[in-house]
């Protein structure tokens, strides 16, 4: 009789001690998904950076190259009127 409170006392033990670990763990499973979270916002938000410059490196890009024709229109017309001057 003696032995089974014994084994019976250091089951409910391990009992405790596993609970414990449980505990200890979904601690650790609410961190890491919060970390998670935090991680997926900045993620998103750095995307949302990113688009923007590439959107706005894309609208340079094509003013660039308006001014590069207009420039070499212009550049041609002076080139022309200079000859008929002269």
């Amino acid at each position: 009789m003696q032995d089974s409170y014994q084994e019976i006392t250091e089951l409910n033990n391990k009992i405790a001690d596993l609970r414990a670990e449980i505990d200890a763990g979904a601690a650790d499973l609410a961190k890491f998904n919060k970390d998670i979270e935090i991680f997926n916002e900045n993620r998103n938000r750095m995307n949302a950076s990113h688009k923007e410059f590439f959107d706005r490196r894309e609208e340079l890009s094509e003013k660039i190259s308006g001014l590069e024709k207009a420039s070499y229109k212009l550049s041609g017309t002076i080139e022309k009127n200079t000859e008929k001057s002269d």
